[in-house]
C-alpha cells in the first residue's frame, strides 16, 4: 500500500505545511484527499480560476458540519444551523450579491479611510487599558490583538464598545462552526451566537436607517426590500462581529511574529517605514488568515483529467496557491520588498473577503504603533494552535516593549 502524499496524521504539519505542499503540487496539483474526503487545489492558477467559478462550484456555508451529526443533535442545533444559512446569503449566489449590494458602502475604501479616526480611537484604548500601571510586557493576541480588532468591529457595526469583552468570548466559541467540531463544541457556539443575537436585536430599535454604520445600511436595506427580515440582520451582525476580527486579529499576531522569525527584514522596516503597506502584502501572502476556502461541486465535471462529482468538497488552498514557485520566485523567502505581490490572501472572485479595505488599514494602524517601539522584541517563541485543514493560528506571542 502505498504512502499518502500528504499525511495529515503528523501532529506537527500546520507548524510548516508547506514542504508536503510544494511535493503534492509538483506530483498531483489537483489531488483526492481519503482521510479528508476532499479535492486538495495547491496551484495558483486553478485556485484563482476556482474563486471565480461560481457555475460549477459553490461555497459550502458552515451548517455543512451540523448535518453530519446525529438527527437528534441536528434538530438540537436548528438555531444554529438557521443563523449559519443567513451568514452573507451563501451559498446561493444571488442572495450573497445582495447582501454584498447592502454593505459594500462601509467596506469600500473610500468609507474605510473615513473611518480611520474610530480604528485609530480603538487601538487608543486598547493601548491605554495594556499599558495600565507602567507594564512594559503585552500578550500581543489577547492584550492587543483581539480586543483592538473586536472594537473596530463593533464600532463599524454599531454595537456598544463596552459590550467588547463578551463579544471576544462569544467569537471564541462561534469560530468553532469552521473547525471539525463535535456536538457539545457547536452546542456552546450556538449558546454564544444566541447571545449576541440578543444583543443584536436589542440595537436595532435604538437605530435609524441613515445610521453611518452597518446596522443602518442593513435596516436600509430592510426598507428597501434587499434585506428580507430583521433575522437576517441579525444574523449576519453576529457573523461579521466574529468574522471581522478573528481575520484581522490573526494577520497582526502572525505578521508581527514573521519580523521577529526574520529581524532583517524587521530592520529594514524600521529603516523605511514607508515599507509598511508592501509588508503587509508580503505577510498575507506568506502566512496569511486563510490556508483553505471551501467550495462544493455544483454538477459533475472534469479538471485536469479528474472526475469531480456533484457534492464533493474542493478545497481550494490559498495557503498553497501563495507559495506557488510558478507565479512567486523563491516562494519560501519572506521579503518586503516582493514586487508585483498577487497574492491570493482574501481570495478574489464573487466572494472575495469583503472587508479586506478594512483589515489592511487595520493592520497599518497596529503596526506603526507597534513599531515605535524601538526596543520591541519577543520575549519568548509564539505558540499556535491548529487551525484544520493546515491552517493554523498564533495563540500567545509575549513581547517587551
Amino acid at each position: 500500500m502505498n504512502a499518502p502524499l500528504l499525511d495529515l496524521s503528523d501532529p506537527g504539519l500546520h507548524l510548516d505545511p508547506h514542504p508536503a505542499i510544494h511535493r503534492l503540487r509538483a506530483q498531483d496539483p489537483l489531488h483526492y484527499c481519503e482521510s479528508l474526503a476532499s479535492w486538495l487545489v495547491t496551484r495558483y492558477d486553478d485556485v484563482s480560476s476556482a474563486l471565480r467559478d461560481d457555475v460549477r462550484l459553490s461555497p459550502t456555508g458552515a451548517s455543512r458540519r451540523i448535518e453530519r451529526l446525529a438527527q437528534a443533535d441536528q434538530d438540537t442545533l436548528r438555531p444554529l444551523r438557521e443563523s449559519i444559512d443567513r451568514w452573507m446569503g451563501l451559498p446561493a449566489p444571488d442572495d450573497h450579491s445582495r447582501y454584498r449590494r447592502v454593505m459594500m458602502r462601509q467596506f469600500s475604501a473610500r468609507f474605510v479611510e473615513q473611518f480611520r479616526p474610530q480604528i485609530d480611537a480603538s487601538l487608543e484604548e486598547v493601548w491605554q487599558r495594556a499599558l495600565a500601571g507602567g507594564r512594559r510586557q503585552l500578550e500581543i493576541v489577547h492584550d492587543i490583538a483581539y480586543p483592538f480588532g473586536a472594537g473596530v468591529v463593533a464600532r463599524l457595526i454599531g454595537l456598544p464598545v463596552d459590550r467588547v469583552p463578551e463579544l471576544l468570548e462569544w467569537s471564541s466559541d462561534l469560530v468553532q462552526v469552521f473547525q471539525v467540531s463535535d456536538a457539545q463544541t457547536l452546542r456552546r457556539a450556538q449558546a454564544s451566537a444566541l447571545a449576541m443575537a440578543e444583543l443584536v436585536e436589542a440595537e436595532i430599535p435604538r437605530h435609524a436607517p441613515d445610521a453611518n454604520d452597518l446596522m443602518g445600511a442593513l435596516i436600509r436595506g430592510l426598507h428597501e426590500g434587499l434585506i428580507h427580515d430583521e433575522q437576517e440582520i441579525i444574523a449576519n451582525c453576529v457573523m461579521l462581529v466574529f468574522v471581522g476580527f478573528e481575520t484581522t486579529s490573526n494577520l497582526i499576531a502572525t505578521g508581527l511574529e514573521l519580523l521577529f522569525r526574520h529581524p532583517e527584514e524587521l530592520a529594514r522596516l524600521r529603516a523605511a517605514p514607508e515599507l509598511l503597506r508592501p509588508a503587509i502584502e508580503e505577510m498575507l501572502r506568506f502566512d496569511g488568515p486563510a490556508f483553505f476556502v471551501s467550495r462544493v461541486a455544483k454538477q459533475d465535471f472534469t479538471w485536469r483529467d479528474k472526475h469531480i462529482q456533484q457534492g464533493q468538497l474542493v478545497l481550494l488552498g490559498l495557503g498553497p496557491a501563495n507559495r506557488d514557485p510558478e507565479v512567486f520566485p523563491d516562494p519560501d523567502r519572506f521579503d518586503i520588498t516582493r514586487p508585483a505581490n498577487r497574492h491570493l490572501g482574501f481570495a478574489n472572485g464573487p466572494y472575495a473577503c469583503l472587508g479586506a479595505s478594512l483589515a489592511r488599514i487595520e493592520a497599518h494602524v497596529a503596526f506603526s504603533a507597534l513599531l515605535r517601539f524601538p526596543e520591541l522584541r519577543r520575549t519568548e517563541p509564539a505558540s499556535f494552535r491548529e487551525f484544520r485543514p493546515l491552517g493554523r493560528r498564533v495563540e500567545t506571542l509575549w513581547v517587551q516593549l
